[in-house]
């Protein structure tokens, strides 16, 4: 990913500075002191050893990794450049690559795909088109393809993006986060929700992401989506917030929107307990189960006025027992959960478990929780399910009426979640609409799902009393 984000952001670099120049000479034929002045002012430069042409031209030359270097190089070390710091310790000319005639071949091959037509990113042509959005999420997507179960993680299907927006309705002025921002897709559908509506935009986008690459992967796209105001920093939000304000506190956001890493193990607990943003005040959250201790990172940073989130998790955070309970108890009873949606299974390209979106105000005008079943709302595909524009239509909908639909919403008091101990899972809320209808042999092995998970947990709870007894199980 690395290597590829690097070509990716040369061939940008070179073709917005090209296509300026352009437009700069079309515009001031007869002044050449002009172009030069407005082209220094410019948000970046392009070095000469960091033309595309020339890597191109000498492609089928020995020494494509050092030529590559070095326009890496150059970037870097030009002054005002925002993106400098997205090529730090990446280097083509190593082993990595394997020995020097299998790099210089590969990276042939790459430079060959990059110069295509469909790669044309050449701002001259896209007053119609937005080429450069659709090149970056089609290389994403494709990255996220190749890599499968294992290490995709970053990348969030832009449906799931589109749901959240939606739900969240992010306005002109909202600072909006994602500790766990992966690729930053979610960020940039917010983004894009607000573009739609307004003819201007003053929002401001942040991120945190772990993971080097896909930071890489964020902030480039936050450039190649023309993002005027964001900051996306490279650390892990649990143990080592970056995102903080001129006082060093956390800083508060208008919307947070995330898809953090599922039942993470090793998320910090040790530390918790003299966490100096006080953010486990409420409890502390399982050892080897980070999803409620990113719930309590996200809700230190929300704002008390207008702040709302939403965040996808797996299912078993709707019913699982111990700490996990508890905290779920402190949120219904300060009345600050305020929907619960459930979706399809095999949503995600790294995982094909059920999950579910959870929705939290900070400020709520009511003390209900809305209850939607969208688990069976999908289009089927080769390897993963799809939500239609129906199916997030009729989500978004049903949340911001907040009525009860037979067989798939539920509004439920405190009292209701009170008499199920808790439980939020959606199937104790919202009933089957007509006991004679045919049988989803689907919803029941989400069911089926459900009641082992709980199972599981409740195995686990009574492994961890036995073990107090000291009674050998």
């Amino acid at each position: 990913m690395d290597y590829v984000v690097a070509i990716l952001l040369l061939k940008f670099l070179n073709d917005a500075w090209k296509s300026r120049y352009a437009e700069c000479q079309d515009q001031y034929k007869e002044r050449p002191d002009a172009i030069e002045a407005i082209m220094t002012g410019s948000n970046f430069d392009l070095p000469a050893e960091a033309d595309f042409e020339f890597l191109c031209e000498h492609r089928n030359e020995p020494g494509n990794a050092q030529r590559i270097d070095r326009a890496l190089r150059a970037i870097q070390e030009v002054d005002g450049s925002e993106i400098s710091d997205v090529l730090l310790d990446i280097r083509f000319n190593s082993n990595k690559l394997g020995p020097e005639k299998q790099r210089d071949d590969v990276l042939k091959r790459v430079l060959t795909a990059f110069a295509g037509s469909e790669f044309n990113l050449h701002r001259v042509a896209l007053h119609k088109l937005d080429i450069i959005e659709n090149a970056y999420d089609f290389l994403v997507r494709s990255l996220a393809l190749k890599l499968g179960k294992k290490d995709a993680h970053f990348y969030t299907p832009p449906e799931i993006g589109e749901l959240m927006a939606g739900l969240m309705s992010p306005r002109d002025d909202d600072d909006i986060c994602d500790p766990a921002c992966g690729s930053g897709s979610l960020l940039l559908e917010c983004s894009k929700y607000i573009r739609l509506a307004n003819n201007h935009s003053n929002h401001s986008l942040y991120g945190q992401e772990a993971s080097r690459p896909a930071w890489a992967l964020a902030k480039l796209g936050m450039i190649l989506h023309a993002e005027n105001s964001f900051s996306i920093e490279w650390g892990d939000a649990l143990r080592n917030p970056k995102l903080l304000d001129t006082e060093g506190r956390l800083k508060l956001f208008d919307v947070i929107v995330s898809v953090p890493p599922f039942s993470l193990n090793k998320w910090g607990y040790e530390s918790a307990r003299d966490d100096p943003y006080d953010r486990y005040l409420r409890g502390l959250p399982p050892k080897s189960r980070g999803d409620y201790a990113f719930i309590l990172h996200m809700m230190s940073t929300l704002k008390p006025t207008n702040g709302r989130m939403g965040v996808i998790l797996p299912l078993g955070a709707l019913f699982r027992e111990g700490n996990e309970a508890k905290l779920r108890k402190s949120f219904i009873e300060d009345n600050l959960l305020d929907a619960v949606v459930t979706l399809p299974e095999k949503m995600f390209y790294w995982t094909s478990i059920p999950t579910v979106l959870l929705i939290f105000k900070a400020n709520k005008t009511d003390n209900d929780i809305l209850f939607i079943d969208a688990s069976r709302e999908y289009r089927r595909g080769k390897n993963q399910n799809q939500l239609t524009d129906e199916n997030i239509a009729k989500i978004v909908k049903t949340y911001r009426a907040r009525v009860n639909v037979n067989g798939y919403a539920y509004r439920a008091t405190v009292d209701d979640i009170r008499e199920n101990a808790f439980n939020c899972s959606v199937s104790r809320y919202v009933l089957v609409a007509d006991k004679n209808e045919e049988i989803d042999i689907l919803a029941l092995r989400q069911e089926r799902d459900i009641l082992k998970e709980e199972l599981r947990t409740l195995e686990d709870h009574m492994g961890l009393l036995l073990k107090k007894l000291d009674y050998d199980a």
